[in-house]
């Protein structure tokens, strides 16, 4: 993965039950850019949150802010559940990743044992991140389904 991807502002050294945000670099097809992110999670299955483009990314005006709310859930230990609405283009959205819940092997997250464990791991609020941003691109990866409304 390069290097530039790899790069995370504010990300907490461990992940506990409430409110953090962080922000991430992703490649959602038109080249890497800042994402500011914010999670609330209950320590649950499924978490809320907040995305939009980062004040980090470069020269943005704010009229650049765009941002989208939604939630995640991976209730059923595999699959990853995205449900969104993004007020600004009048869009709402979901899909369903097979394979992308925290901790599973296709979710990259190969350090972690099992679910409850990657998400106390930043790097999996990362890549729910990336996937987040990926979905509301229509960027689904193979086996993925979704549709979005507006």
């Amino acid at each position: 993965m390069d290097d530039e991807l790899n790069a995370a502002l504010d990300l907490p050294q461990q992940i506990e039950p409430g409110e953090f945000a962080f922000t991430f670099m992703v490649d959602a097809g038109d080249g890497p850019s800042a994402q500011d992110i914010t999670f609330t999670w209950d320590g649950s299955s499924s978490a809320t949150w907040r995305q939009d483009i980062s004040e980090h990314g470069g020269d943005l005006s704010p009229a650049s802010s765009s941002p989208a709310y939604g939630w995640i859930s991976w209730y059923n230990g595999t699959g990853l559940l995205v449900a969104y609405g993004w007020p600004d283009l009048n869009v709402d959205g979901w899909a369903h990743l097979p394979g992308a819940a925290p901790g599973t092997a296709s979710a990259e997250v190969r350090t972690a044992s099992d679910s409850e464990d990657a998400l106390l791991k930043p790097w999996t609020w990362v890549l729910l991140a990336r996937a987040i941003v990926h979905v509301l691109h229509g960027n689904y990866p193979p086996g993925a389904t979704g549709d979005s409304y507006g």
